[in-house]
């Protein structure tokens, strides 16, 4: 699954040119989007490598590697709220 989760994040990025996905993105069930990845909850797991580690990011150098490599955003700054 971590390479599927990897691949849906490189054509995530690709399509949208970041990595903020949102919690609730499912992968498309059609190409571009790999096969694999199809009907994945990415959100949340995105959501979960951010919150606990999920995929042994936290220990796996190489993995923590892959995903700064792309540009994975470990924390989304909150919202700036305007006064009005």
């Amino acid at each position: 699954e971590w390479n599927a989760v990897v691949d849906a994040l490189r054509m995530y990025k690709a399509a949208y040119g970041d990595l903020k996905v949102p919690s609730r993105f499912v992968v498309p069930g059609m190409p571009p989007w790999p096969e694999a990845a199809w009907g994945l909850k990415l959100g949340q797991r995105v959501s979960a490598i951010r919150s606990t580690g999920k995929y042994g990011v936290s220990s796996d150098d190489d993995r923590r590697r892959t995903l700064d490599d792309m540009g994975f955003l470990w924390r989304l700054r909150s919202p700036s709220h305007d006064k009005k």
